[in-house]
């Protein structure tokens, strides 16, 4: 063995001693089982595959350690590999980062030459750049683990269907939904070649189409697609499982878009009774079911209940189950409610707290129009007018649909009116009447 590679798995070894210890300090981490296994690997597995999130982690880094210590690189990287899929699941990006950079280095020191391990690496990359809410990272990972696919199987290899998948998402969070229904689209036609039926990745990409579908005002699409995710969901992981759990969500924010609140509560009940009976009541994912349960109950001016379920959400997203952007939708809709109960420096505290990471999402048109109508309400009449039109030209643009935009236009004019200015206040009554 050349000095580098020695010198590479001392200090391997090295770190996997201070991690051994910085985990269990001051606590008394067990897995659940309590017979010893020679096999890691097979263990970890099973509880992963049981959604036994801590005990999988447990042994694939018992896996990695005894891989290391034999000398097994492969087998160690891709001990790796799964660990950062475990943190994908978390939503831990820099969890997820610390275990590929370490899967990264291995490859490109032992085997440079494995393009299939590498563009793995890349695309695990490319999802954690994509939970820290960097898509254009992201982006550029998987268009260079996609030409690596691509040189190894070809243009139409179903392996590519999850790849242009999570290209899907990154157009999606630029607001750029052409380029994110292509992608979908790519998605799912790849994958009806695949032998797997009912298809998971098909479920995936239908649920994301209509997402798309709903924020371009084709509701009849959205549903249909909507639906064939919950379908195909509920066939693959079963009728209680997180994943049609989550379905439910899908389904429940959708019908929140049209006001059908009695159908949204009904599917954020049941996404909530799955989430309590797998995981308990601390789940992270809960922090949407009562997000959403909040801005019903906002919608129906019940805003102590409304408040109740933000501060209940809010609560899930402390540590290890941060999550920025559902907190600053959480921050959003407090400030909603701080505004209809007449208390404006609050509202505008927690509505400008609301603003997306990124630039011109659709869920930024209700926080202008929302922080127009708090300063239109304090008499400062410019700064309302300048952020009604932001609203109204973010809901013209490819982040807006027809909804929001007859919307902002309907509060434009009524802005016009208080002000006297009829012949303004009838244009913005029109336009919106005509949508």
């Amino acid at each position: 063995m050349s000095k580098s590679k020695v010198y590479i798995l001392f200090w391997l070894l090295i770190l996997l001693i201070y991690m051994g210890c910085k985990n269990n300090k001051g606590k008394n981490h067990r897995p659940l089982s309590n017979i010893i296994y020679t096999n890691y690997a097979i263990q970890a597995a099973r509880f992963e595959k049981e959604g036994k999130i801590d005990s999988a982690a447990y042994y694939y880094k018992k896996h990695w350690q005894q891989s290391i210590s034999q000398n097994k690189i492969k087998a160690a990287t891709h001990a790796l590999l799964k660990l950062a899929m475990l943190e994908k699941e978390r939503k831990r990006s820099r969890e997820m980062n610390r275990y590929l950079n370490l899967a990264d280095s291995l490859q490109r020191k032992y085997f440079p030459e494995h393009d299939s391990l590498r563009a793995e690496i890349l695309h695990l990359m490319a999802i954690a750049s994509l939970i820290s809410q960097n898509p254009e990272k992201a982006i550029s990972y998987l268009n260079t683990s996609k030409y690596l696919k691509t040189k190894l199987y070809g243009n139409n290899d179903t392996i590519l269907a999850n790849t242009y998948n999570n290209l899907g998402i990154c157009y999606y969070l630029l607001a750029d939904f052409e380029k994110a229904k292509e992608n979908y689209l790519l998605a799912i036609n790849l994958a009806r070649r695949m032998r797997q039926n009912p298809n998971p990745i098909i479920a995936k990409a239908s649920e994301n189409l209509a997402m798309i579908y709903t924020m371009q005002g084709n509701y009849d699409q959205a549903i249909s697609y909507f639906s064939e995710g919950l379908r195909l969901k509920s066939m693959i992981y079963g009728i209680n499982s997180v994943e049609t759990a989550r379905a439910y969500l899908n389904i429940a924010n959708f019908y929140i878009t049209l006001s059908n609140y009695d159908e949204a509560q009904n599917n954020l009940l049941r996404a909530e009774n799955i989430f309590i009976n797998n995981f308990g009541p601390s789940y992270k994912d809960l922090a949407d079911v009562y997000l959403n349960l909040g801005r019903i109950y906002a919608s129906r001016s019940d805003h102590e209940k409304a408040l109740m379920y933000f501060n209940k959400s809010a609560e899930i997203l402390q540590p290890p189950n941060i999550d920025s952007t559902t907190l600053r939708l959480i921050r959003a809709n407090i400030g909603y409610i701080y505004f209809v109960r007449n208390n404006y420096p609050r509202a505008i505290q927690y509505l400008s707290e609301g603003f997306s990471s990124q630039k011109n999402r659709p869920e930024d048109i209700k926080v202008y129009r929302n922080l127009a109508r708090c300063y239109q309400s304090l008499g400062r009449r410019d700064t309302a007018d300048c952020l009604f039109r932001k609203s109204i030209q973010l809901s013209e643009g490819k982040t807006g649909n027809p909804y929001e935009l007859a919307t902002s236009l309907l509060y434009y004019g009524e802005f016009f009116f208080r002000n006297k200015e009829y012949d303004k206040a009838r244009k913005n009554y029109l336009e919106a009447y005509k949508i």
